[in-house]
């Protein structure tokens, strides 16, 4: 390997430990003034998991002129749609509710004659229900949004799908991170005629877990003008096969 190859590679790692500097991991001023020279790398493991838990989010909406007949009848719906869940085996553990509330003006133009129009505004009560499932009922979700629609649920939000206990796994991925980690400085240094020395410093992080994405099931609020009432778009809610889980290591090596 020629020279000009030589400094480039180590000209780079020069530019990768100013920069590590800057995230979590700090190069002691000590490791600098000792003239060490340091090999910093980030490196992340992945384990695919089979997902055991959903988070469900589902609304009652309801919209009229009269404020008593929309708190009853969110109340009367909202009731019926817990009762279904209930039904299917779903507990008072796995579920919670939030009540929202709220009026507006809202203008309504009326044809009088040609081009006259005449504006009357009329307040009308909107009454939300937010219905929450936290549950590890896997094999029922579809049969939870048939019955929450059937019942009263005029959307289906979101459904959420993870999986439980992540920390068990972190261990192992920590492991495999900081192995990946050495061999990725072992393969960059090697290419430059070093070796990989003592791990000087590390830390992990887990803020790059991935998420999973809401799949939405998109709805049409049932106006109070809108006597066809809810429209809801199928959409799949299988669960995904597996849900990736990640750790991450910033470490710093000694160059040899």
């Amino acid at each position: 390997m020629s020279k000009l190859i030589k400094k480039v590679i180590l000209l780079a790692v020069c530019m990768s430990a100013l920069s590590f500097s800057y995230m979590n991991v700090n190069i002691d001023a000590e490791m600098l003034k000792s003239n060490i020279r340091i090999m910093p790398v980030t490196s992340t493991a992945t384990i695919n998991v089979k997902p055991d838990l959903a988070n469900v989010s589902m609304r009652v909406f309801i919209e009229k002129e009269d404020q008593n007949k929309t708190l009853e009848e969110n109340t009367k719906k909202s009731n019926d749609v817990i009762q279904a869940i209930k039904k299917l085996g779903f507990t008072e553990d796995e579920i919670t509710t939030n009540l929202q509330t709220y009026s507006y003006d809202k203008v309504i133009s009326t044809k009088v004659t040609g081009n006259s129009y005449k504006n009357e505004t009329k307040k009308y009560y909107v009454a939300t229900t937010i219905i929450a499932l936290k549950t590890g009922k896997m094999d029922k979700i579809k049969d939870l949004v048939a019955a929450s629609l059937a019942n009263g649920v005029t959307n289906v939000d979101s459904i959420y799908y993870d999986v439980q206990n992540k920390e068990k796994y972190y261990l192992d991925l920590k492991k495999a991170a900081l192995k990946k980690a050495k061999e990725e400085a072992d393969y960059i240094l090697a290419g430059a005629g070093s070796k990989t020395g003592k791990l000087m410093a590390f830390e992990f992080s887990t803020y790059n877990v991935i998420t999973p994405q809401p799949m939405m099931l998109v709805g049409k609020v049932a106006m109070a003008e809108d006597k066809a009432g809810p429209n809801i778009t199928p959409v799949d809610i299988i669960p995904p096969k597996d849900i990736p889980i990640t750790q991450t290591v910033q470490a710093i090596f000694e160059i040899k």
